[in-house]
């Protein structure tokens, strides 16, 4: 066995105070909410040209906007009920703030 004196200490980084680590883990949650929120838009971004281009190939963006108003809260409650339910309870609906980006033209 060793004894105190054989102990060497290895050559490294020093340890870091618990604020320092405090630190780092949020510079890291920062960095993780940034890159969550680039692949949520990137992703909401591919959905919407994926729509699109659905629409376009059966033909259906040739369907005129007022056709398309009329006959949205049925395509709603078709395609997604619990958007369809908010709509129903105002008290319900999810605020302006947290709704989707708008669409860009392509």
């Amino acid at each position: 066995m060793s004894t105190p004196e054989q102990v060497t200490v290895k050559a490294g980084r020093p340890s870091r105070s618990l604020d320092e680590e405090i630190e780092a883990t949020r510079a890291r949650l920062k960095a993780l909410e940034e890159k969550r929120k680039v692949e949520q838009r990137l992703s909401y971004e591919r959905n919407v040209k994926g729509i699109l281009a659905l629409l376009k190939h059966s033909e259906l963006d040739t369907v005129p906007q007022e056709t398309w108003k009329d006959k949205l809260d049925q395509l709603t409650k078709l395609l997604n009920p619990t958007i369809a339910k908010n709509k129903a309870e105002p008290s319900k609906a999810i605020d302006s703030s947290r709704q989707s980006p708008p669409m860009s033209a392509d």
